[in-house]
């Protein structure tokens, strides 16, 4: 506990110190002034400064939002992938049962087969006028699984 309290006694003396420090400069810089031009002359690096400042920043919001470009189309291109993949497992279930994926078997079988739930939520938004981004964040499902709902209704 005497240690916390010496420790705590330490740090208030260089607080003070430093404070004693920054009040000495002040009072010298504000000695040296004796015009605005002199004002003017402290003020021109901080205005330099800060104009590096706004100038960084605005690259850092440029860089920023090409990485979210970038992003976004890196997240549709895995959307799609996405679809490949969940296409290419109901053909592989397909094969080795010796029938027709599930889907292409409904079609075959009615004019227009019974959907499930989800599916007749996408074709119902889209109907609405929504676009296939907007319809995947809304049943926050990937876009390439919209499209590809989208599609299949288009061909069938």
């Amino acid at each position: 506990m005497q240690t916390l309290i010496w420790a705590l006694i330490v740090l208030d003396g260089l607080l003070l110190a430093a404070f004693v420090i920054f009040i000495g400069r002040l009072r010298r810089v504000w000695g040296t002034v004796r015009s605005i031009e002199d004002i003017e002359k402290l003020l021109d690096p901080i205005q330099d400064f800060l104009d590096a400042a706004g100038r960084t920043g605005t690259e850092m919001e440029q860089n920023l939002a090409e990485r979210r470009r970038i992003m976004a189309r890196l997240l549709a291109e895995l959307d799609e992938k996405a679809a490949e993949l969940r296409q290419l497992i109901i053909a592989a279930e397909a094969a080795g049962t010796g029938r027709a994926p599930a889907p292409i078997a409904a079609a075959a079988a009615s004019e227009r087969p019974s959907l499930p739930t989800s599916h007749q939520r996408v074709l119902d938004l889209a109907e609405q006028g929504r676009n296939v981004e907007q319809i995947a964040a809304e049943l926050a499902i990937p876009r390439g699984e919209v499209q590809l709902i989208l599609d299949l209704n288009r061909k069938f």
